[in-house]
C-alpha cells in the first residue's frame, strides 16, 4: 500500500436515494481508498434481503444497494499490484446469505473460501480480556466478583449476537454504577480509596442458584394446583446441583424441551414464564424472557421460506424460552412438516443445545396426535407437563383471590346453604363446552367487583368492600345462561351443512312429497265384521327403502327416518374424507409434485393443484 492509512465505511456511505447516487457514492470512496486499506464494516447490509420479503426479491428488491455491488464487481478487480485493500466485515450467516443472492462476480472478487473466520472468545479468552480492561481502569475485583462476572459472561455467550470483548466492556461499565450507587450510600468517612467491585457489582442476583429451592417456592406462591410441577422443577433444581458438584454441565442430565398440554385457561404461558425464571437461576438462560409465537411465525408461503422462517424463530430465543402455542397446527398443511424437520434438527445443533429452552403447548389430544405423526419431534419432547381442568373447589379459591385483589371480601357463604349453593353454580360453569378455566374465573370475579364499585351490589363497611354469597350465585346464573346461549347459537360445521344440502337436494328431486309414509302397524287382535261381506284384501305401500336397500321398519316416524339418513350421509362422508386423506398422504410421500400441491380426483386418476403432475388410479 502506497500509505499507512485505514478508512472505515459502512453500507450508509455508499447507499444513494435517486437513480445514479449510489454509483457516483461508491466510485468517490474507491477512488479516495486508493493506496489505502478501505473497510466496510457490516458489509451485509448492502443486501436488501432481510428474510422476510414477501415477493423473494432478495438482493434485487433495492437498485441502490444492487448498485452499490455492481459498481463494486466493475471496480474492484483483485489482482496483483492492486493498490488498494478493500475488507468486508460481517456475521457469517448474514453474509454467505448476501453473497448467494447477488451479482455473482462479487463471489469472484471476494472468495468466501479465503475468508477470515473470527469465532466467540471461550471462557479462558474473556477472563484474559477482562483482566486487561481491569487493569486498564485501575480497577480492583474480589475472588468472588471475579467468579461472578465470568458467569455472568457465560450466560451472556447464550444469546444470538454476543458481543465478545464489547460484552466485557458493557459489563463493567454496569458495574461500576452498581459500585458508584453502592458507595454512595455510606458515609464519607467509610468510602473506601480504591474501588474493588464485589460480586453484586456483577450481579444484583449472583447467589440466585443458592436460593433456587426458595425462590421455586416463591414463584409459585399463591397459584393453585401446581404441586405436580413444583415437584418436577424441583427435581430438575437438585439434579442440577448435584451434577455441578462433580464438575460436569447440568444440561446432560436436565431436559430444556418440553409439552405443555391442558385446555385453555389453565396457566400454560403463565407456567412458561416460571420455568424460564428457574433455568436463569440454574444459569441455563441468560434472561428468563418468554418468547411466545405461533405456527404462522414458524411456517411459510412458498417452498423454501419455511426452514429458514424456522431457525429465525428459534435463533431469536436463545437464551430465553420459545413458547409455541398451539403447537398442534404443526400437523397441518405439507409446510408445517418442513417446520417440524427445521425445529427438530436446530435443537440438536451445538449452538441451540440446552441454551434454549422450548415448549409446545396445545390441548391434550391434539398434541398427542402431532408427536405420533414424527417420532423425532417425539423423541425430543419426552418431558410433559400436564394441565388438568380446574375443578370447583379450585376455581372456587381463585374467584375468591380475585376479589380480593379488587378489595372485595366474599361474604354469607355459611347462611342458608349459600355456600353449597355458590359450588353447584360454579360447578355447572366448569362443565360448559368452551369454559376457560382460570380465565373466565378471573373475568368473572372482575365483573363482580365492577358491580361492587358501581353499588349494583354488595355494600361497604367502614372502608371495606364486600358482596354477598347469593349476588356471587346470581352473576353466576347468569353467566351460564349466557354461556348455554352461545352453544346453542354455534352456527353448524362444514360437515353438517353438506349433508343438509346433500339431503335437501336429492330428496326435492326424487321425493316432492316428503319421505314415505311407514307401512301401517299390525295387530293380533281379531275383530268382528257387522257385515257379512268379508272386505277386500289390504294393500300395503310399498316398503320404501334407502340407499343401501334397507328397509324401513314399521312404525319409524317421518322425523326419526328423516333423521336417520342424514346420519347415514354423514357416515358416507366421513368414510370417504378418510380415504380422500389416505391418498392424499400417499401422493405427497410420492413427492412428485415439487411444489406440494394438494391433489384433485379426475377421472381415472389424480392430478396436482397446480396441472402439471398426474397419477393414475392404479399407480396409487
Amino acid at each position: 500500500m502506497a500509505y499507512n492509512t485505514v478508512v472505515v465505511k459502512n453500507p450508509a456511505d455508499f447507499i444513494g436515494t435517486v437513480i445514479g447516487e449510489s454509483e457516483r457514492n461508491t466510485k468517490g470512496i474507491l477512488q479516495a481508498a486508493m493506496g489505502k486499506v478501505l473497510i466496510i464494516d457490516e458489509a451485509y447490509m448492502l443486501y436488501s434481503s432481510s428474510g422476510s420479503s414477501s415477493d423473494n426479491s432478495g438482493g434485487n428488491g433495492d437498485v441502490y444497494r444492487t448498485a452499490v455491488i455492481d459498481t463494486l464487481v466493475a471496480e474492484v478487480q483483485n489482482v496483483p499490484g492492486e493498490d488498494r485493500c478493500v475488507l468486508l466485515l460481517g456475521y457469517e450467516d448474514q453474509m454467505r446469505d448476501m453473497f448467494q443472492n447477488v451479482n455473482p462476480g462479487f463471489a469472484r472478487r471476494f472468495p468466501l473460501d479465503q475468508a477470515f473466520k473470527f469465532g466467540d472468545f471461550d471462557t479462558e479468552q474473556l477472563d484474559s480480556i477482562l483482566d486487561l480492561k481491569l487493569k486498564k481502569a485501575h480497577l480492583g475485583v474480589t475472588e468472588g466478583g471475579k467468579k461472578v462476572a465470568l458467569e455472568v459472561l457465560e450466560r451472556a455467550r447464550m444469546s444470538p449476537n454476543f458481543g465478545n470483548a464489547g460484552e466485557v466492556e458493557n459489563l463493567l461499565t454496569a458495574s461500576k454504577e452498581r459500585y458508584l450507587k453502592r458507595i454512595g450510600a455510606l458515609p464519607v468517612r467509610e468510602r473506601p480509596g480504591e474501588i474493588v467491585l464485589r460480586e453484586s457489582d456483577f450481579d444484583p442476583e449472583f447467589d440466585r442458584a443458592t436460593r433456587a429451592e426458595e425462590s421455586l417456592e416463591k414463584l409459585f406462591e399463591g397459584v393453585i394446583g401446581c404441586e405436580d410441577i413444583i415437584q418436577k422443577l424441583r427435581g430438575y433444581q437438585k439434579s442440577a446441583q448435584a451434577w455441578k458438584a462433580r464438575g460436569r454441565d447440568p444440561r446432560e442430565v436436565v431436559p430444556t424441551n418440553f409439552v405443555f398440554k391442558g385446555p385453555p385457561g389453565t396457566g400454560k404461558t403463565t407456567t412458561a414464564r416460571k420455568v424460564g425464571r428457574v433455568f436463569m437461576d440454574m444459569g441455563f438462560l441468560s434472561s428468563d424472557e418468554v418468547v411466545e409465537c405461533s405456527v404462522t411465525d414458524l411456517v411459510g408461503r412458498y417452498v423454501g421460506q419455511t426452514g429458514p422462517k424456522t431457525r429465525k424463530k428459534v435463533e431469536s430465543a436463545l437464551g430465553k424460552v420459545l413458547f409455541i402455542d398451539e403447537a398442534y397446527r404443526l400437523g397441518d398443511g405439507s409446510f408445517s412438516a418442513e417446520a417440524i424437520n427445521e425445529l427438530v434438527d436446530i435443537i440438536t445443533k451445538p449452538r441451540f443445545m440446552g441454551k434454549v429452552v422450548v415448549v409446545l403447548a396445545g390441548y391434550e389430544d391434539d398434541i398427542n396426535k402431532l408427536l405420533g405423526m414424527n417420532a423425532g419431534l417425539s423423541s425430543r419432547f419426552s418431558e410433559e407437563i400436564i394441565f388438568r381442568p380446574m375443578g370447583a373447589g379450585e376455581s372456587l379459591k381463585l374467584l375468591r383471590k380475585g376479589l380480593e385483589k379488587g378489595d372485595v371480601v366474599l361474604r354469607g357463604m355459611e347462611a342458608d346453604g349459600e355456600g353449597n349453593k355458590v359450588i353447584g353454580a360454579m360447578e355447572s360453569l366448569v362443565t360448559l363446552k368452551g369454559w376457560g378455566n382460570a380465565r373466565d374465573v378471573l373475568g368473572l370475579s372482575k365483573i363482580i367487583v365492577g358491580g361492587v364499585l358501581r353499588g349494583d351490589v354488595g355494600g361497604q363497611e367502614g372502608s371495606t368492600l364486600f358482596v354477598k354469597a347469593k349476588e356471587v350465585r346470581g352473576f353466576m346464573d347468569t353467566m351460564l345462561k349466557e354461556r348455554k346461549a352461545r352453544e346453542m347459537k354455534v352456527p353448524k360445521s362444514d360437515m353438517e351443512r353438506a349433508v343438509e344440502d346433500i339431503w335437501n337436494k336429492r330428496h326435492m328431486e326424487l321425493e316432492p312429497e316428503g319421505p314415505p309414509p311407514p307401512p301401517p302397524l299390525r295387530t293380533a287382535t281379531a275383530t268382528v265384521a257387522k257385515s257379512a261381506t268379508p272386505p277386500p284384501p289390504e294393500e300395503l305401500p310399498p316398503n320404501n327403502g334407502d340407499e343401501d336397500g334397507n328397509g324401513r321398519d314399521p312404525g319409524v316416524s317421518d322425523e326419526i327416518w328423516r333423521q336417520l339418513q342424514q346420519d347415514k350421509e354423514k357416515a358416507r362422508l366421513r368414510a370417504a374424507s378418510t380415504e380422500e386423506e389416505r391418498v392424499q398422504n400417499r401422493l405427497k410421500a410420492m413427492d412428485l409434485c415439487a411444489m406440494g400441491y394438494n391433489w384433485v380426483k379426475q377421472e381415472g386418476g389424480w392430478r396436482c393443484a397446480g396441472g402439471g403432475h398426474w397419477v393414475d388410479d392404479g399407480k396409487i
